[in-house]
């Protein structure tokens, strides 16, 4: 899936989702993810002084060819963090690309790369929203089971007040992940499963009066 605000290198399959693991019913625990990438395609570590020397700067490419070191996935992120932060949209978002691209299942990438985007596109709202929203389509499907990801939607649905979708992807990341349960006690997602319930409770009643 191409996203509309920016050049993308990921080409149709070449991300592909994740196997269910026997024995969970198609559900992958979010710590298998969290297994997946902070354990593998990670670069060779080399001493700290050594990373220090090589990865000090934002513009570190030189330095990394110099040192003959590939950058790790932290390195990558933490570089895109900070370009996000200054407001340097294309290159945050090459970074963040780049992190999706190496390592898909790192979900703090997507998460913060779907929230760079609304910041990118602030002045204008449909653009903001959808930008985000492919995001992290793009996200899930490659890892349709990222508890975080799903939760990280159903909070952006909860900011557009679209209090079914919100509950919903809610209640649904904490089926993949037990420890996320707390998010469902914040006064904003309690208050949308409440109009959410309302809501339900008029379609029956506009339902039935229908029929009559």
């Amino acid at each position: 899936m191409k996203l509309a605000s920016a050049p993308h290198r990921i080409q149709s399959g070449s991300l592909r989702p994740r196997p269910s693991r026997p024995g969970f019913g198609g559900l992958i625990p979010c710590s298998s993810a969290s297994q997946i990438q902070h354990g593998r395609g990670r670069g060779h570590r080399v001493p700290q002084q050594d990373r220090s020397r090589c990865f000090s700067s934002v513009q570190s490419s030189t330095s990394e060819a110099v040192c003959g070191v590939t950058p790790s996935v932290e390195s990558l992120y933490s570089r895109a963090l900070m370009l996000a932060r200054s407001e340097d949209f294309e290159q945050a978002r090459e970074l963040f690309q780049t992190v999706a691209e190496r390592f898909p299942y790192h979900e703090k990438n997507w998460i913060s790369w779907a929230q760079m985007e609304k910041r990118a596109h602030a002045m204008n709202s449909e653009v903001k929203w959808n930008t985000c929203r492919q995001v992290l389509q793009q996200a899930l499907s490659v890892n349709p089971t990222g508890a975080r990801l799903i939760q990280a939607w159903g909070l952006m649905e909860l900011q557009k007040r679209n209090f079914w979708a919100a509950v919903t992807m809610l209640d649904r990341s904490v089926l993949y992940d037990p420890f996320l349960k707390p998010v469902l006690l914040w006064k904003p997602v309690l208050e949308a499963r409440r109009q959410r319930t309302l809501e339900r409770k008029h379609r029956v009643e506009t339902f039935h009066s229908g029929h009559q």
